[in-house]
């Protein structure tokens, strides 16, 4: 039997663009609800192949400048309106969780490197769902910062590390658009047909 909430809320889920993002932020308890729905995903020979930083709005800032500096250094020619964008990108919600993928590379033989990268992303989906049920916004964002070589350095990750997602969370301002979702006769199909 259906848990019809559950199925409700997820037929209605929406991301909150970070920009709409406000105060409060999760507390520490639901912050941990957060953290703890959040890993529970598929992770195949529970390697745990991914880790979160929380940025509160002091560590947003701080690495916040660190993109700027090598923002400006990539881009000479960037105007201030860019140069504050840029900026921008890490300091928009109250609240972000950095979801590092941290493969196992001496398990890759037997746990391809797509399944622990796939379980990152898990990781990802499972805050957005997490912060909604909690009545909170969440959007997941990457973009430059993500593939910045100082911010990788600055959250300490390592030559396989990616980062999966930059996890704003706050309080919406207003209730996320619908957008338009693929019509499921052009993406599912019975095989053989």
């Amino acid at each position: 039997m259906a848990n019809r909430p559950v199925v409700e809320f997820m037929q209605h889920r929406r991301s909150v663009l970070a920009a709409n993002l406000h105060e409060p932020a999760p507390d520490e308890a639901a912050l941990n609800t957060i953290l703890g729905i959040a890993t529970r995903v598929p992770d195949h020979a529970k390697l745990t192949p991914w880790r979160i930083k929380v940025l509160h709005k002091e560590g947003q800032q701080k690495l916040a400048d660190i993109y700027r500096e090598s923002f400006m250094k990539d881009n000479p020619d960037a105007n201030d309106v860019m140069v504050d964008a840029a900026h921008a990108r890490l300091t928009r919600s109250p609240l972000l969780l950095a979801v590092i993928s941290q493969p196992n590379m001496e398990k890759v033989e037997r746990i391809p490197l797509i399944e622990q990268q796939l379980s990152a992303g898990a990781v990802c989906t499972n805050i957005l769902i997490a912060a909604g049920a909690l009545g909170f916004g969440a959007q997941w964002l990457t973009g430059g910062p993500a593939y910045d070589a100082p911010v990788r350095a600055a959250l300490g990750l390592s030559e396989h590390d990616a980062i999966a997602g930059f996890m704003h969370i706050g309080t919406p301002v207003e209730p996320p658009k619908e957008r338009p979702r693929p019509d499921l006769t052009d993406i599912v199909s019975i095989w053989p047909e």
